[in-house]
Order: structure tokens, then sequence, then C-alpha cells
């Protein structure tokens, strides 16, 4: 099957043809007055193409962000009937997988409920851990800025009691060790999404902004809907070295991404 990633290979290719295409997310939106699911995207070459296909396709436990960048494969090349660009459709036989850092795939169109764990860097995927159910956090109100951490250890999913709605469904919980050498817990509500469960392993050094918290003693950050939390970028981790320097734990470097962003 025939690769493509540059917009001057795109328009090159004959209409209505099958094909595989990386792309940049720039934004993932199900319509249901459309019954229509469409995907923004950027080319190599920076230009702007959109995937479509039967909203059926989409599951709300699909986790697609702006920046992530997609492999779609047996997409057919179609022009829009009104405006005459170029788009890719989605029909019955495509798939599409989120590249990941270290260039390993999570398939996400048709959606599976467990996709194989990724095992980053030697280290093994996170385990569910038990579902106990623990007393609910007290909070507090302060500014939420951003920490940057390295976690400690597997999350593990428990159940908390309390009547927030980010505890209803359960939260994963682990340790971090900031650059300044001051330990917290991590608690991110299962709302959030399925992904720092399976993605986020022991080393990994990550940027959050959540309610700040007291865990059974200890400082925490609660990271729910709508809140930040992602791998931390280089500039994140230098500046945070200039408060306290402190050896870097093995993480996935920028310089790992997919070739499409090189």
């Amino acid at each position: 099957m025939v690769v493509l990633n540059k917009y001057s290979e795109i328009e090159n290719y004959p209409l209505n043809s099958d094909c595989d295409v990386t792309l940049k997310v720039k934004g993932y939106s199900p319509q249901e007055k459309h019954n229509m699911l469409f995907i923004d995207c950027k080319t190599r070459d920076d230009r702007d193409i959109t995937c479509c296909g039967p909203i059926a396709l989409h599951n709300d436990n699909i986790e697609v962000h702006s920046g992530d960048i997609l492999e779609f494969k047996n997409v057919k090349l179609r022009t829009h009937n009104k405006s005459g660009n170029l788009q890719f459709h989605l029909h019955g036989n495509s798939t599409i997988n989120i590249m990941n850092y270290d260039n390993s795939k999570q398939q996400i169109i048709p959606w599976t409920s467990l996709p194989p764990p990724i095992n980053r860097r030697g280290c093994r995927t996170p385990s569910r851990g038990t579902r106990t159910v623990i007393d609910a956090p007290t909070w507090k109100n302060t500014d939420n800025e951003k920490i940057i951490g390295t976690i400690q250890n597997e999350l593990k999913f428990e159940q908390l009691m309390g009547k927030d709605p980010a505890f209803k469904h359960g939260v994963y919980i682990t340790t971090l060790l900031l650059f300044t050498g001051k330990q917290m817990r991590l608690i991110i509500s299962k709302d959030f999404g399925n992904w720092p469960m399976r993605f986020l392993v022991q080393g990994e050094i990550v940027s959050v902004i959540g309610e700040k918290m007291d865990y059974y003693g200890m400082e925490t950050r609660f990271v729910k809907r709508g809140d930040h939390l992602d791998v931390a970028s280089d500039d994140e981790i230098s500046f945070s070295r200039k408060l306290k320097p402190q050896p870097r734990s093995q993480s996935i470097g920028r310089e790992k991404k997919v070739k499409f962003l090189q």
C-alpha cells in the first residue's frame, strides 16, 4: 500500500484509490448532527487536509488530541462535493493508529477496549492494582501551578469515597519526585482518560496542573477532566533542573518522535 505524508504527494494520487497516510492532528470532531466524524489534520509540508467518515467509527473512550500523529490505513482519497478540496474518507476497512514517542502504535479505529500493552524503555506495563475503597482526599483552596516530577511507582487503580463526580469511576494513584527533591502524590481521575494507566510508567517525567489536595498527610495533585497531564518537554525539564539539579531518570526524549515531525 502506498504511504503518503506530503500534500504534494496526495494531490498527484489517483482519486477514489485507497492508500495509507501519516498526518498531524489539528482537531478531532465527532458531529452527531451530521452523523459524521471529522479529523482535521496537517500534512508533513504543513498543508490542511480533512479525514472524515461515519460517526459510528467514533467511541467516547478514544483519546485524540491536537498534535497527535495519526497513521491512517486503507483510506480513500476523494474530493468534497461542494468545495472540491481533497479529503480522505474512512470506511469499513480503514484503521487509525496513534504513533507514540517510541514509534509504537495504539489502534484507536476500529476501537479496541484493551489495546496491546506498550512496554517503553524495557519497563513492564503498569498493573491495574486492586479496587479497594479508601477515603477521599481533603481539598485545598490554593493556586494550582504546574509541577514537573518523575513517576516513582506503577499507577494503581483505587475507588475513592466521596460525592465528587470525579471520584465516581475510580482513580489512578502514584508518587511523584520533583526536581527539588520533594515527594508528593499524583491522583488521576479515571474520567480523565485511560491512557495514563497504559502509558505512564515508573521513571517517566511528567508535567502536571491539578487541584492541590491532602492525601493521608501527603501533599497531592488531583488531575481530572480539563486539567493538564503530559510527558514533560525538554524545555520543562531544563527549567525544573535549574531550580535544583538532579540526575534525570530514563525518559523518552523528544528526539525520538516519529520521523514525520523531523
